[in-house]
């Protein structure tokens, strides 16, 4: 029988997921927010490696990557990010292509909102998206997981032949090879999304984020007080 999102949110409940350090997805030092990285990881000592969590919980990787396989079997992913939660305005600048993502929970509202203005409906649903573009997660209220599908960018050897099993069986696959000229992350268009995210509905830059992350590059930094 096929994976319900029934099933995935039971699995999930079950879990105690870890905060996420990740600066670019909290509105702030202060937000607090949880999620964990499922599949390929680079550990730059190593190269390609299973994530920590990949092997704390392999019944769960399993389980997500048939619930993709089975609605978009063309689709390959290297890695999952599961999340509880609302992130802020933000772009995946380690991704490499399109993503697929689904939220599940007892929750109203909680869209993705995707630059330049597309309002994606993912309550239940597994739906393409855009991670390389500015998107966030719209209010909402209640339980809000959500899953994301991705392959992870980066040039790296790895992992050994017994990790790489580990994976394939999941469901996982190896991320690709990219070209140099590969289309990146857009975050020179945070700013311009933050501004039509308050125009068209009404979003606080304290909802949105401080865009404090230091790994954005300083000219972005200076646009900010356009942002206010």
């Amino acid at each position: 029988m096929p994976v319900t999102p029934r099933e995935i949110l039971a699995a999930l409940r079950e879990i105690d997921l870890p905060p996420d350090r990740r600066r670019s997805v909290r509105r702030s030092d202060a937000h607090k927010k949880l999620g964990m990285c499922l599949g390929y990881v680079i550990k730059y000592d190593e190269g390609w490696v299973p994530s920590r969590y990949s092997v704390k919980y392999p019944e769960l990787s399993r389980l997500l990557c048939r619930f993709a396989s089975e609605r978009f079997p063309d689709f390959r992913f290297s890695s999952i990010m599961v999340n509880s939660g609302a992130s802020a305005l933000h772009v995946d600048r380690g991704n490499c292509g399109p993503s697929l993502i689904v939220t599940l929970g007892d929750h109203v509202g909680g869209d993705l909102w995707q630059y330049p203005g597309t309002q994606l409906r993912v309550k239940d649903r597994l739906v393409p998206c855009e991670g390389r573009l500015p998107h966030i997660t719209l209010p909402f209220e209640g339980e809000r997981y959500s899953v994301v599908y991705f392959n992870m960018k980066g040039d790296r050897t790895g992992p050994e032949p017994g990790q790489r099993r580990f994976l394939r069986h999941c469901g996982f696959h190896k991320p690709p090879k990219v070209p140099v000229d590969a289309v990146g992350a857009r975050t020179d268009l945070l700013p311009v999304a933050a501004r039509l995210l308050r125009k068209h509905w009404g979003l606080s830059k304290a909802y949105v984020g401080d865009f404090t992350n230091k790994s954005l590059r300083p000219v972005i930094r200076m646009w900010l007080p356009e942002t206010n």
